[in-house]
């Protein structure tokens, strides 16, 4: 047993050995189809070590991905960002290039919105935006654009021992951040701490026109209300780049339904 068991961990380690192979290999045509395959964009220069997606790509479908095949919408290009200065930069040059944009963080439209709503929009695909930061005497967690709500509840409460926080949200783990926080967010805790948006104490928003802004009660209060960031989300903006929000502290509660066992959150005083 202990022979079988050491080789199946060899074979587990080559087969990882082999994974960042072909991960280097993959990032190593990106940049070359990046370099290749956009030469015919406007103004290319502006989009430098930004890393894009077109039609022509080999992994197109997978950035261009429809999520509601009744409303089928085709982007002209996907751009990849990884901070918040390379946002401004594609939302400056698609300005230039007199091109359409939306921000996207999971992509759960029915109404295709997250590929810009109509064909030929540029989406600014926000999934390299996942930082999590929990500061844990205030309970303040800033998060990056592209998280998802399983990577926030697994944050909070799995990896800071016995600090166990929360924040009401859906149940849906892969849905993001941007539209979950900026248009509601109802969930299992909602009876007892309110939407999702309740809990946004400050964002980082990138405006229609590159600039970015820090938007909170005391700054920018315009750009702090909800509705406001929605139209900035929906049509000539691109919204928030990071969201800044108040976590719960609670403890878990157990509730018994026959063989069916739901987890749910007490709010502790």
């Amino acid at each position: 047993m202990g022979e079988t068991l050491n080789k199946l961990d060899s074979y587990l380690d080559k087969l990882d050995e082999y994974r960042n192979k072909l991960d280097e290999y993959h990032n190593k045509m990106g940049e070359r189809n990046n370099r290749s395959v956009g030469r015919g964009l406007p103004y290319q220069d502006d989009l430098r070590d930004i890393e894009y997606k077109c039609p022509h790509h080999l992994d197109w479908d997978e950035y261009a991905y429809i999520f509601n095949q009744l409303v089928p919408v085709k982007p002209q290009l996907v751009i990849i960002p990884e901070n918040g200065e390379q946002v401004s930069r594609a939302v400056r040059w698609a300005n230039k290039a007199g091109l359409h944009v939306q921000a996207r963080s999971g992509g759960h439209s029915y109404a295709s919105h997250s590929l810009g709503g109509k064909d030929g929009s540029v989406v600014m695909d926000l999934r390299k935006l996942t930082n999590i930061a929990l500061d844990e005497r205030s309970g303040i967690v800033r998060v990056g654009g592209g998280v998802r709500l399983g990577n926030i509840a697994r944050f909070l409460w799995g990896e800071h021992g016995e600090i166990r926080r929360a924040v009401a949200h859906g149940s849906c783990p892969t849905v993001g951040i941007g539209g979950q926080f900026t248009h509601g967010g109802y969930g299992v805790t909602s009876r007892s701490w309110g939407l999702a948006m309740d809990h946004i104490v400050a964002m980082e928003v990138v405006m229609a026109d590159g600039q970015i802004l820090g938007a909170s009660a005391s700054e920018n209060e315009d750009l702090f209300m909800v509705r406001c960031l929605r139209i900035f989300l929906f049509h000539d903006g691109i919204g928030a780049s990071e969201l800044t929000y108040e976590s719960r502290q609670c403890v878990e509660r157990q509730t018994h339904l026959g063989s069916l066992s739901i987890s749910t959150f007490a709010r502790t005083k």
